[in-house]
């Protein structure tokens, strides 16, 4: 493993750090979705509660699960790039 660590370059440990942080993210977004569903829940049960007032805490929730959706997407495409560097790296040195 540390063998494979030294065959890193600054580009690889970077997409790294950007797969971590995109995974926290996504985590963050995918938490903050319960609070807009709570919020409609209570102006649901709230009498007088019209259609128009419904918009914005659900607005926010899609736009939450959309964010989420692509920071998967990015979490994958930065995680499949760094698997396929190394297995390239690795398979160069030893096949």
């Amino acid at each position: 493993m540390k063998k494979l660590a030294k065959r890193i370059t600054g580009k690889e440990w970077g997409m790294i750090l950007l797969t971590v942080l995109f995974t926290c993210f996504s985590v963050y977004l995918e938490l903050e979705v319960p609070t807009y569903i709570s919020e409609i829940t209570k102006l649901l049960g709230t009498s007088g509660t019209e259609l128009g007032d419904l918009w914005s805490p659900a607005i926010k929730m899609m736009g939450l699960s959309l964010l989420a959706f692509l920071s998967s997407v990015t979490v994958g495409f930065f995680a499949s790039r760094v698997a396929s560097i190394l297995y390239d790296s690795f398979a160069k040195r030893y096949f």
